[in-house]
């Protein structure tokens, strides 16, 4: 009976052992992060995997420049409540900590910029090492990521719309045997974009990686002068103040672009730490100096970022200017500008924000002179012969009047 006892007990914890390692030993199903297919090779050990971030450039797809800032990817330990429970879920005070991943600018810099189907985007990656597993189960890391500075404080990025989705990561911990027939522990890794808690959607959706957005567009300037004096080539000062609620990590240019649409002078760079935080807002002001044979052009200003341009005070020479902007007319009366302007003329600008390829901003200015009535010189000649014609009729007429009188 003792023996049959022993027996008995000894089938049960066979059981529940191959049960559980029948369960947690079942890889997740599909392509994982490196592409190796968890179906078919099943449990290839990962001590690391490679972690890819696509970066799309939106609006000026010609000229526009990624900003300069290092992206951070962070892996928290998450506690998955929606799936199954079983023993082999860790909670997230039992899970090894992964490091961070740095996705650099110089990272982003050197990858070359892709077109595909219309799409303009740069792929970069990063090579994220696994820590060292002790138990067999199932990992679930949170992914997010985040900017920061050298104080290591967190900030948005003017222009950049980080990934909307959560990503969560998978390790699988399984036993496995190796080319000794000895037992080891084997990591599996998976990336996925829905939340695992919704175990009806999560399993199917996965991913290598993140995707985030840069937008950005121009700013070009141009001016017309009207009237009958107008001098085409009379250089006007005009005022451009830029503004951002984020952090601006841009470099932008501007160039001099004539009327045959050729560089006049070579490009100047506005480097991202010109950008001076000031009530709140983060400001760029420049002063430049435009004809009507040249236009100005801006080029890499993040989306969201509000610009106001207003030309210097001209009006001892020049009517009040009008301001269009895109072909629409934009005056529009304002209270606080950045420069000392005359009465008149700190309440004329126009106002934008970016949000797309590009904003036209036209200054037309008018200046007329007042034509000097009376006579003109060219006429005198025959004026003087008219008054002589007249004058000889009259005497010709006086003397052939007496001498009839006399007769």
């Amino acid at each position: 009976m003792k023996k049959q006892w022993i027996a008995i007990i000894s089938l049960v914890l066979m059981l529940s052992m191959s049960l559980s390692f029948a369960f947690v030993a079942k890889a997740d199903e599909g392509t994982n992060i490196d592409g190796y297919n968890t179906t078919d090779n099943g449990t290839k050990d990962m001590p690391s995997f490679t972690f890819v971030k696509t970066f799309e450039l939106l609006g000026d797809t010609t000229n526009g420049v990624f900003p300069n800032e290092d992206f951070i990817i962070h892996f928290t330990p998450y506690e998955v409540s929606g799936l199954p429970t079983h023993s082999s879920i860790k909670e997230p005070a039992d899970m090894p900590k992964i490091s961070d991943a740095k996705i650099t600018s110089d990272n982003i810099k050197g990858e070359p910029l892709q077109n595909v189907n219309g799409k303009y985007f740069k792929q970069m990656s990063v090579v994220v090492t696994l820590p060292t597993y002790t138990e067999i189960g199932d990992y679930w890391y949170k992914v997010s990521e985040s900017v920061r500075d050298e104080n290591g404080d967190t900030h948005d990025v003017a222009g950049v719309t980080h990934d909307p989705n959560n990503y969560y990561l998978h390790v699988q911990v399984v036993k496995v045997k190796d080319a000794d027939n000895n037992e080891t522990l084997s990591r599996l890794v998976t990336l996925h974009k829905p939340d695992p808690d919704n175990q009806d959607t999560y399993i199917n959706a996965k991913t290598n990686g993140v995707t985030n957005i840069y937008g950005n567009g121009q700013i070009i300037i141009k001016k017309v002068v009207n009237g009958n004096i107008a001098d085409e080539n009379r250089p006007f000062n005009v005022d451009v103040v830029m503004t951002s609620d984020s952090p601006v990590s841009s470099d932008i240019t501007y160039k001099f672009i004539n009327k045959a649409n050729a560089q006049v002078g070579d490009p100047v760079e506005i480097e991202h730490t010109e950008w001076k935080l000031e009530n709140g807002a983060y400001t760029l002001s420049k002063t430049i100096e435009i004809t009507a044979n040249t236009r100005v052009e801006f080029y890499n200003v993040p989306y969201g970022v509000e610009y106001t341009v207003m030309e210097e005070d001209y009006s001892s020479s020049f009517k009040v200017p009008t301001y269009n902007i895109n072909t629409e007319n934009m005056n529009e009366q304002g209270d606080t500008i950045v420069g000392s302007h005359s009465a008149v003329w700190k309440e004329k600008y126009v106002k934008g924000t970016i949000s797309d390829w590009e904003d036209t901003i036209t200054i037309i200015n008018t200046t007329d002179a007042t034509i000097d009535v009376g006579v003109i010189i060219d006429n005198m000649p025959y004026i003087a012969i008219m008054i002589f014609a007249v004058g000889a009729v009259v005497v010709f007429v006086a003397v052939r009047h007496r001498k009839k009188k006399d007769d």
